[in-house]
């Protein structure tokens, strides 16, 4: 990582990514599912996935993989196709996603719960090949497109090698909360995931003696780590035995249980592991994964006072191929986003564009390997949020604008401040607050809304959410709107506490005032 603090201007560059020469690609440049296959070759009898009592070796997961892939590809999925998943935490989950992507394809994560309304909305905007399901996912709503069932499907098939593709054709396509009321999906091109994911590798290796647990829900973009990065160390991916539902006694009984190495969580279930006794006994526990929303120092020194396990901050936008920066923690010491992974460049440029100072507040931006493709089907929205480069010696690089403000110190290390809009992080999704307004103010009894993040009384960020009811609708008003948001968005949307008010606060130039909304 190369640092460049030059007179008084701030501007932090990770090392070049490897593979790229004079902008293009060597063709010899793997593709994510070949780096699994590579470890399968390399480990093929150390477990891959476990759940319980089943397990399956890299050899049987990548077999199944390949066949399913076989399945996908006679149901017309062709490389640069996308196909939607929907399928339950399990085994079969992880093989449906490397499946997709030893078909050629991009996968593109929808949950079970995801409401109707939602999930239809994403398949009709990146209309896929076909959805991968199976018969338990229990989902609510209908399929538009051909379905291919994972537990069925594909077993009978030829063991066909993996799809060869270009770093630039999709890996994923993650859909997160949109500032214009509907979710917007993010293009991940394998070049973008492997830098990460290779990076990772590097800095935090993982071998056959490594169990990661996976706590994220995966249409959340951080859980391609927790999938993906063990099967290029020959870990095990352990998927719960049970339902974790924000309880921190769950997840350190699967951790005791299973001999979990590497834990990835947001900084809101770090605060309940930390006020739990029973972290202290997860003896086993060596790499602890932080982000998705800004990490307390109160919450970083509790945890660490009762596991000795490494704490690593990590930071980046979906935008970003999962992280951007990471900073190794330390207890008593201040809490930052660190420096870039390599292959990334950050600057903190102020609203001219140009680099802000040391100390200077300005808005991160983030160049290098790592960026998205852009925005299904919004080049417009692309444009704005992924502009050229001018810092860049090579032709055609780009840079995103992440809306977070931050300041570089003295030490080379960003600080993170705030935000230039409304977007909000809590447990680690990506929220638009504008997006649950447009959903309130939908209602047909609702006025008006407003929504605002605070913490609960057990310090865990929550929504919390206002209406102004239309005159004579007050009666029974916050039951109606919570039975239309059920409805129309994913529970992480939904604001669990609801009040009612006569009118909302306004600034002196009539717009919403959040900050003066009621507790």
């Amino acid at each position: 990582m190369a640092h460049e603090l030059s007179a008084g201007v701030a501007i932090l560059n990770g090392t070049q990514a490897e593979g790229r020469q004079n902008g293009t690609w060597p063709p010899e440049c793997p593709a994510l599912h070949d780096l699994v296959a590579a470890q399968a070759r390399r480990t093929p009898d150390a477990v891959a996935v476990r759940q319980g009592s089943r397990s399956w070796t890299y050899r049987e997961l990548d077999d199944r993989a390949r066949r399913l892939a076989t399945r996908l590809r006679s149901a017309g999925v062709e490389p640069g196709d996308s196909v939607a998943v929907c399928l339950n935490p399990s085994p079969e989950l992880l093989l449906g996603l490397l499946a997709v992507l030893y078909a050629g394809g991009a996968y593109v994560p929808l949950s079970p719960a995801t409401p109707a309304d939602r999930a239809l909305r994403i398949l009709a905007d990146v209309a896929p090949r076909c959805l991968l399901t199976g018969k338990t996912s229990a989902r609510t709503w209908p399929a538009p497109c051909p379905e291919v069932d994972v537990e069925l499907a594909g077993y009978d098939q030829a063991s066909t090698p993996p799809a060869r593709v270009h770093p630039e054709n999709l890996a994923y396509i993650i859909y997160t909360s949109g500032s214009t009321g509907s979710p917007k999906g993010v293009m991940i091109p394998h070049r973008a995931i492997c830098n990460t994911l290779r990076w990772r590798q590097r800095a935090f290796p993982l071998d056959t003696t490594d169990r990661a647990l996976a706590t994220l829900d995966y249409v959340f973009d951080a859980s391609a780590f927790l999938f993906f990065q063990p099967l290029l160390g020959g870990a095990t991916v352990v998927f719960p035995d049970e339902d974790l539902s924000g309880d921190p006694d769950r997840i350190i009984r699967q951790v005791r249980r299973y001999g979990i190495t590497v834990l990835g969580v947001t900084p809101s279930w770090l605060a309940l592991l930390g006020r739990s006794s029973g972290l202290a006994g997860c003896r086993s526990l060596r790499l602890l994964f932080v982000g998705g929303e800004p990490l307390p120092p109160a919450v970083l020194d509790a945890a660490s006072h009762r596991t000795p396990a490494r704490i690593c901050n990590m930071y980046g936008p979906t935008e970003a191929a999962v992280e951007a920066t990471y900073a190794i923690c330390r207890a008593g010491e201040a809490v930052s986003l660190g420096e870039p992974i390599d292959g990334v460049g950050v600057r903190v440029l102020d609203e001219d564009l140009w680099p802000c100072r040391l100390g200077e507040v300005g808005e991160l931006f983030i160049s290098g390997e790592g960026l998205a493709r852009g925005y299904v089907r919004d080049p417009g929205l692309t444009a704005v949020r992924f502009l050229p480069d001018p810092f860049a010696r090579r032709s055609g690089a780009r840079m995103y604008r992440t809306g977070d403000l931050c300041r570089v110190t003295g030490k080379g290390q960003i600080e993170y401040v705030g935000r230039r809009d409304l977007q909000v992080k809590v447990n680690g999704q990506r929220i638009e607050l504008e997006e649950v307004e447009a959903a309130l103010e939908a209602v047909p009894d609702v006025l008006e809304a407003a929504v605002t993040v605070r913490e609960d009384p057990a310090g865990r960020r929550r929504l919390e959410g206002f209406v102004v009811p239309r005159p004579g609708r007050e009666q029974g008003l916050e039951q109606r709107v919570r039975e239309q948001l059920r409805r129309s968005l994913p529970r992480y949307l939904v604001p669990p506490v609801l009040a009612v008010l006569p009118r909302l606060p306004r600034t002196t130039s009539g717009k919403k005032d959040r900050r003066a909304l009621p507790p």
